[in-house]
């Protein structure tokens, strides 16, 4: 392979596209910096002039990659180095250095600057991507509305029933059953209690000072009263027993004796 001469060619297409982004490094390189030819930086950020990414993005990254050929390339990985221009950790420096090294593995054989530019512009894309601040009113909105929907769907579906569902309803209504039991059981003892403490109209009496004598009276006269009051009833009853021509005839002797 002509080395030389695919390294020429890619550097051409290269220049062409970048234009003056591409600019030739004359600083003090790295110890490992294995390189034949010049070295060269770009500076990579998410965004071309004219681009937009959806959200918001506070943080405006940038980063420096520098890179060289070297004797064997394009069948050997090129020179490659990483610098935090704003916005980047030095964790993230290794992180994203870390995935250019691999994809230059994944493209042993054939010119991969172009590709690793746009695969660090990607990464960075990602990086921004994950610090989108969105509007806290839109958020707000969207939560609403989302509550909203879930609340329509489980008015015109209603609460779904299942074996599950089921089973947690019977235990709580088990529980709260339980739980009412002894309330009950104290009403019920407590009226009883109530109607216990409840005199009658001759204990009554006798506890405001009374007469036992009189109370035992007054129970005979009840009972005196209660006896002609059945026999009042039995009366009747005879009565609405007898026929009519009965009748006439006692009205008959009650003539008589008045005569």
């Amino acid at each position: 392979m002509d080395y030389a001469g695919e390294q020429q060619m890619e550097l051409e297409a290269v220049e062409a596209i970048y234009g003056d982004t591409l600019q030739e490094y004359d600083g003090q390189l790295p110890s490992n910096w294995n390189a034949v030819g010049k070295t060269y930086t770009m500076t990579v950020q998410p965004l071309e002039e004219g681009e937009e990414m959806d959200g918001a993005c506070e943080e405006q990254l940038q980063m420096e990659l520098m890179w060289a050929h070297t004797p064997l390339y394009p069948e050997e990985a090129p020179c490659l180095d990483l610098q935090s221009v704003y916005g980047l950790t030095n964790q993230e420096i290794a992180r994203c250095m870390s995935m250019l090294q691999e994809e230059a593995q994944q493209n042993l054989g054939t010119a991969m600057i172009y590709t690793l530019v746009a695969a660090a512009k990607d990464w960075l894309r990602n990086r921004a991507a994950q610090t989108a601040v969105e509007d806290p009113d839109l958020v707000a909105k969207r939560l609403t509305k989302v509550e909203e929907d879930r609340r329509l769907a489980a008015r015109a579906h209603g609460q779904s029933v299942n074996v599950a569902t089921f089973a947690v309803w019977k235990a709580k209504f088990e529980a709260e059953r339980a739980a009412a039991q002894p309330k009950i059981s104290d009403g019920v003892l407590k009226a009883e209690e109530e109607k216990a403490k409840k005199l009658t109209g001759k204990q009554y009496f006798l506890l405001q000072g009374g007469n036992a004598d009189i109370a035992a009276e007054a129970d005979g006269q009840f009972e005196d009263d209660e006896e002609d009051f059945e026999d009042v009833e039995e009366g009747e009853e005879e009565m609405e027993g007898l026929s009519d021509d009965d009748e006439e005839g006692m009205l008959d002797e009650l003539e008589a004796a008045k005569l």
